[in-house]
């Protein structure tokens, strides 16, 4: 496929001004990939949700932030406190209760928050996640994978992903509703 730059432009009001920002996609294929994007911008952030059902069902928003090296992803409880954290690069994956304000293992944090256990804690997964990449099911052949694809600036970006593990009888869906480039 052809080489396409595509631009947009932001109208972002602050008072009685208002700047204006381009974003340019180079575009080699339908799906986003994280180094495609990463050529003009260095960070992205956003929300979403995760919606879990099986042992336990429960319902989570959270915000995130992710760039060249690290991801953070905060989640919020039902009533939007913050809950924990999830900050990863390369070398580690550090979980967060923030309601106690201490770093835990994943073994911890599995037996604090149950209805956890099984979500991917993995820096690579969760930084395709935050960028809109696709995530191939071959990598995880012991789970159950089903994405959904939003067309944004003529790339496909993931918007959405269920992950289903039977053998903790366990159903995750997390969902992207914003996602800015900066």
């Amino acid at each position: 496929m052809k080489n396409l730059t595509i631009i947009f432009f932001i109208i972002v009001g602050c008072s009685s001004t208002i700047p204006e920002e381009t974003l340019i996609f180079k575009i080699e294929n339908e799906n986003a990939t994280i180094e495609a994007l990463q050529i003009n911008y260095e960070l992205v952030k956003g929300s979403g949700k995760l919606v879990a059902k099986g042992n336990y069902n429960f319902i989570s928003s959270f915000i995130f932030e992710s760039s060249r090296l690290n991801n953070l992803v905060v989640f919020k409880d039902f009533i939007g406190r913050k809950s924990f954290a999830i900050d990863s690069n390369d070398q580690a994956v550090k979980l967060v209760d923030l309601r106690k304000n201490i770093e835990i293992t994943s073994d911890q944090f599995t037996s604090e928050y149950p209805q956890f256990s099984g979500i991917f804690f993995e820096h690579a997964f969760i930084k395709k996640l935050l960028w809109g990449e696709q995530i191939k099911e071959k990598d995880y052949p012991n789970l159950v994978i089903k994405q959904e694809f939003e067309n944004e600036y003529g790339m496909q970006f993931l918007n959405e992903i269920s992950v289903k593990n039977d053998s903790i009888n366990q159903d995750f869906n997390l969902s992207i509703f914003s996602r800015n480039f900066e």
